[in-house]
């Protein structure tokens, strides 16, 4: 009984932490992959958490029904204004480019390009080689959610929004640069102590974790959440 109470507050919690990612940018959802995709390194693992997943179907659904009421104030309006539960609120500024995305431009370009700017992030990418052995957990959900963001911000119309002046990187591409601690750090370091603590909120559907756990992952999945405001 004590730990399905714990479970359900963990859930609740976690509900309202993706609620209001969503709220914050949707795409921004995509941080949500790091949970069921931890600690998978092959099929075997894939298949025994789906089945570690359905067992716990009553605390996805507090999950998804939290999530979804926190959202609800922005479906309302979208429905309020247009008449429709859901709506593409970048108009025709949307991300047309699915077929050909600009992953060159994205990464390379003067025109706000993530390693023009960060050229530091290239040891970012050279991190993942050995990142798999020393963090194996973290390896495959940071690769994806880093190749996600990078494609769907390159299939954009305007993947380069922000600032003109000062040039400074992408705002599009604030939101995936935190994860790359994993690869940067490429152990367990006190640097990397926030996104660390985000691997416990993974476990939920195995064990019950401590408040204090919880409460610190979620402050770090909201705070990727609202990196960028657009």
């Amino acid at each position: 009984m004590v730990c399905r109470t714990r479970l359900t507050r963990v859930a609740t919690l976690l509900g309202i932490v993706v609620g209001l990612i969503a709220l914050v940018r949707v795409v921004n959802i995509l941080i949500v992959l790091v949970l069921p995709l931890y600690g998978i390194h092959t099929l075997a693992d894939a298949k025994e958490r789906c089945g570690l997943m359905l067992a716990q179907w009553r605390s996805l659904l507090i999950v998804t029904t939290v999530a979804v009421g926190v959202f609800f104030p922005q479906l309302a309006v979208w429905k309020y204004s247009t008449g429709s539960w859901l709506v593409n609120s970048y108009g025709s500024e949307g991300i047309p480019y699915w077929r050909s995305p600009h992953v060159l431009l994205v990464l390379f370009s003067v025109k706000k390009g993530l390693f023009f700017y960060s050229p530091l992030l290239f040891l970012a990418v050279v991190g993942f080689l050995p990142m798999r052995r020393t963090l194996p957990g973290f390896w495959a959900p940071t690769l994806l959610f880093c190749l996600l963001n990078c494609y769907v911000i390159s299939s954009a119309l305007i993947w380069w929004a922000g600032p003109a002046s000062p040039p400074v990187l992408c705002r599009k591409l604030e939101c995936p640069v935190p994860a790359v601690g994993f690869p940067l750090c490429g152990r367990e370091e006190p640097a990397c102590r926030d996104l660390l603590d985000v691997a416990g909120a993974c476990a939920w559907p195995l064990e019950p974790l401590p408040d204090e756990a919880v409460l610190h992952a979620g402050d770090f999945l909201l705070r990727i959440g609202s990196a960028s405001p657009v």
